[in-house]
């Protein structure tokens, strides 16, 4: 969506065509750019780091109002929403109860995925000579499963992403 017009074309020649659409976004773009979208998309794949606004800054560098604005709005807008929760032990790990209270108020999630954090990518930032920024943090199959059970203590469809339980 960072080319909402481009984003739209090709979304409706595929959607036209009977090809299923669906959006990964982290939901940081201009509300106009989804209103766009939204005729010609199956499902939105979103992703939720933080409610709080000091902890999604801390995460992502990135303020979360207008992220959290556009999950609204595309739920007002009757739309079907996968949402990712990057699970990250001592970053974001404590906002899962906050995030389930968020989501447990909105219609159409369909799904949420908590993903497991892993640094996988790490021996990429050293082959190319980069400052590797990613936290220095393991979390764990069970940190996973518990934030799963608190998603699901709110009545949220919520599964282990490593497992699609």
């Amino acid at each position: 969506l960072a080319q909402p017009d481009f984003a739209v074309a090709l979304s409706r020649k595929l959607y036209d065509r009977g090809i299923s659409v669906y959006i990964d976004t982290c939901g940081h773009v201009k509300p106009e750019a989804l209103k766009k979208i939204i005729p010609y998309t199956d499902k939105f794949l979103y992703d939720i780091k933080a409610i709080d606004a000091m902890v999604h800054k801390k995460c992502t560098g990135k303020d979360n109002r207008l992220i959290l604005d556009n999950l609204k709005l595309l739920c007002d807008e009757g739309c079907k929403i996968e949402i990712r929760y990057p699970l990250v032990k001592g970053y974001n790990d404590l906002e899962c109860e906050n995030i389930a209270k968020f989501l447990s108020g909105l219609q159409g999630i369909t799904k949420v995925k908590v993903l497991q954090y892993h640094s996988f990518s790490a021996s990429r930032y050293e082959a190319l000579g980069m400052l590797n920024t990613l936290p220095n943090t393991q979390t764990t199959l069970q940190d996973v499963e518990k934030s799963v059970s608190i998603l699901r203590n709110y009545g949220l469809h919520a599964v282990n992403g490593m497992r699609e339980d």
